[in-house]
């Protein structure tokens, strides 16, 4: 590795207007293991370059209190192997070529899609600031290894230049005529096509579209070709392999310091997995409804068969009482008067004897029927059954009268005798309570 001072952890100086920004690089360069310092404008940088020395410098280009072109050509005369990093939200193309031609070692556009490329820009310019020290170094003090140093800087560059040209996403830049000036290699892991294929032949990125999504695309080109914006959309591809990917597409207009249409800079990512997984949860939501729904209807049929067997419960309870009333009328009608007369009777001890015991069972029999409602609705008449009903119900003597086409005075007289035959008569009890504690 040379003589090339290794600092832990590696200082860098970010200068920025926006408080925003120098929080959130502070952070994140913390968490990659470097020490960040920072300042406000472009003056007050330069006098942190000169006292904390640091390892890389990352600067916007326009500020209040100096600006970014300042920074890089102080470093430029008094720090020519300092690396300066711009990170710029500007995004004219010749502030991108004055920068460089100051000597700025990489240029950045806000906002940044992916943290990640600053990450991998600070690690190539520490790597090419190292080979650069190594360089000098071997140059200067190791004159007898300059053969074997330069096999050495020869893999060196080769690594840095793999670096430069890695990224996850397809990148590429198309100009104004067409014709493909960059394209990232990670092409051939979304498309299955290398870099050269789309160099050679510019039209391929069109062929490989999807059928059904070529009119959205040729359409979002049309409209984003003089939009000075970010554009995004999806659609699907047809990989080399013959499989359908999704696409997660945004490019933006590239312009020189004229306003000069030079072309277009695009960036590409594969969506599939989120597209699959969207799409599961669209299919899982549709089949939550659809069970919904069945289930509705399930309940609205167990409603049915609930009301159904309601029915079928209360006409039995009908037909349970019909019985009762039946089996208590004729034991009074056809019974107990012939146990009265044998009651009259002269007949021996030993057979009043059993003549209670009857009577004492068939009462036995008969009283939980006759404590019930159809018991007490035994000795009133059909009209006074009815008033009885309607009295359970809660209907005033008024409404009864409406009911039953008569006046209130002979609601009234009913009422009256159904207390008698209840036994009610001089007792403070009221009929309608009475009623339904016998229900």
């Amino acid at each position: 590795m040379g003589n090339f001072p290794e600092q832990q952890p590696r200082t860098i100086l970010i200068i920025d207007d926006e408080e925003s920004i120098r929080t959130f690089l502070n952070i994140r360069l913390k968490g990659w293991g470097y020490r960040p310092i920072s300042a406000a404008g472009g003056d007050a940088g330069i006098q942190l370059i000169e006292s904390d020395r640091p390892d890389i410098v990352i600067t916007d280009l326009y500020m209040e209190d100096g600006d970014g072109f300042d920074v890089l050509d102080y470093a430029r005369e008094h720090k020519p192997h300092l690396p300066v990093i711009v990170l710029s939200g500007q995004g004219q193309l010749g502030d991108a070529v004055q920068a460089l031609r100051l000597g700025a070692w990489d240029y950045i556009y806000k906002p940044i899609e992916e943290i990640e490329i600053i990450k991998m820009a600070i690690e190539k310019a520490l790597d090419k600031a190292r080979l650069i020290h190594e360089n000098e170094h071997y140059h200067n003090h190791l004159e007898i290894l300059v053969a074997q140093k330069s096999a050495q800087l020869a893999e060196n560059e080769k690594r840095y230049r793999t670096v430069a040209d890695f990224t996850y996403d397809w990148e590429y830049w198309i100009d104004a005529d067409g014709q493909v000036q960059y394209m990232s290699p990670s092409c051939k892991r979304m498309t299955g096509y290398t870099a050269r294929d789309f160099i050679e032949k510019p039209s391929l990125i069109e062929e490989i579209l999807h059928a059904e999504d070529r009119e959205t695309v040729s359409r979002h080109l049309q409209d984003e070709q003089r939009a000075d914006a970010v554009s995004h959309i999806d659609f699907r591809i047809i990989h080399r392999d013959g499989r359908i990917r999704w696409i997660g597409h945004c490019c933006r207009e590239v312009l020189d310091e004229k306003g000069d249409y030079l072309g277009r800079r695009v960036s590409n990512r594969d969506i599939s997995y989120q597209k699959e997984i969207e799409n599961n949860l669209i299919e899982k939501q549709h089949d939550l409804i659809n069970k919904t729904i069945h289930l509705e209807k399930a309940n609205h049929n167990l409603e049915k068969a609930n009301q159904a067997l309601k029915a079928l419960l209360d006409q039995r309870e009908i037909e349970k009482r019909s019985i009762e009333q039946a089996m208590v009328g004729n034991l009074k009608r056809f019974v107990f008067p012939y146990l009265n007369e044998l009651a009259d009777l002269k007949i021996s001890d030993e057979a009043k004897i059993y003549l209670n015991i009857i009577r004492t069972n068939i009462e036995q029999l008969v009283s939980p029927v006759s404590k019930t409602l159809s018991g007490a609705y035994l000795d009133l008449t059909p009209m006074e059954i009815r008033v009885a009903d309607l009295i359970r119900q809660g209907e005033s003597t008024k409404a009864i009268a409406d009911l039953m086409n008569m006046s209130t005075s002979t609601v009234s007289i009913h009422r009256n005798n159904i207390r008698k035959k209840l036994k009610l008569i001089n007792k403070k009890v009221n009929l309608y309570s009475y009623l339904n504690s016998l229900a």
